[in-house]
């Protein structure tokens, strides 16, 4: 099994390295959702799960 993850595919040059973009954008963080949302509407804040409140905060679980 090892082998077959090594034998992947060729190494990327220092050019094509750059060229590649990654990470995670959330878009429904609660600082953001919350304001307007319904209680119970789960968010994620700080990498953690959270429940919109209804009054415009949030509450993580």
């Amino acid at each position: 099994m090892k082998n077959s993850i090594l034998n992947l595919g060729n190494p990327l040059n220092k050019e094509e390295q750059k060229s590649i973009n990654g990470g995670m954008i959330l878009l429904n963080t609660c600082k953001n959702l919350c304001k307007t949302a319904k209680r119970g509407t789960r968010c994620f804040q700080d990498g953690y799960l959270a429940a919109c409140d209804g009054r415009g905060g949030f509450i993580y679980f």
